[in-house]
């Protein structure tokens, strides 16, 4: 009943969609807050993904408790339950359980997933550090760093070498002259394709499995910086798309 209650058919595959924005916190105190505000994302930059996942498909299940506006589509089988007013807490719980995957951009709600051992799929990740590597089952794409005095994107290793690899408060980027670039619409719907297919043990790609091997061996699983030890075992995939288009990143 409930499924039904929300447009989801009983036995439809689906996956959980949270995309961070500043109307929470803005709503929990009153005012904006801009302490860590590039952790916020634009729903509509994940609609392509969303279209595409419909149409291998799955169901897609906007989730969020407060949210600014709601996602551009007329495709039915995207539900913007977020937005809706059909949202309760049991119901997030349940969807949350019985998703086959969460893309998402690193907030609160994926912490049910996890919970429940769905796979992640990380989106628009900063600080670098925050990169979630602990199981094999999770899928990233990080923010680029792009660096304002040498007019560039930076390196893994220019990035993990710095105390930018761990920043985790706007102003901090912003004094070091580090603009983050959020991952574009198609960096997002290419990710979101490669977790449905690995879903279904379907993905395949022999180049961007030997670029992830790469980026194991590059990135630290062990760094310490205000002394905390980071990052441990490496355990979790960068997007293999993110690793073709971007292998000046792991040089």
């Amino acid at each position: 009943k409930e499924r039904a209650r929300i447009g989801l058919p009983k036995k439809a595959k689906f996956v959980c969609l949270i995309v961070r924005d500043s109307s929470y916190l803005e709503k929990l105190y009153g005012k904006k807050i801009s302490i860590h505000d590039y952790r916020d994302a634009d729903i509509n930059d994940f609609v392509n993904a969303c279209e595409a996942l419909t149409k291998l498909g799955y169901y897609v299940i906007r989730m969020g408790a407060v949210v600014k506006k709601p996602i551009d589509t007329n495709n039915k089988m995207i539900i913007d339950y977020a937005y809706n007013n059909l949202r309760t807490d049991f119901m997030d719980i349940y969807l949350g359980s019985q998703c086959e995957f969460c893309l998402t951009t690193g907030t609160g709600f994926d912490g049910i997933t996890l919970m429940f051992r769905k796979p992640n799929i990380y989106v628009n990740i900063a600080p670098l550090f925050d990169l979630r590597m602990e199981c094999s089952s999770l899928l990233s794409i990080p923010c680029h760093y792009y660096s304002k005095k040498l007019s560039r994107r930076l390196t893994i290793s220019e990035i993990t070498n710095s105390e930018s690899a761990v920043y985790l408060k706007s102003k901090n980027f912003k004094d070091a002259g580090i603009e983050l670039m959020q991952n574009s619409a198609d960096e997002i719907e290419k990710l979101a394709i490669e977790a449905a297919k690995r879903n279904i043990k379907e993905w395949k790609d022999k180049e961007g499995d030997k670029l992830n091997e790469k980026f194991i061996k590059i990135f630290p699983s062990k760094k310490i910086f205000n002394s905390k030890l980071y990052h441990g075992e490496i355990k979790g995939r960068i997007g293999s798309d993110f690793l073709k288009k971007n292998q000046w990143w792991l040089n």
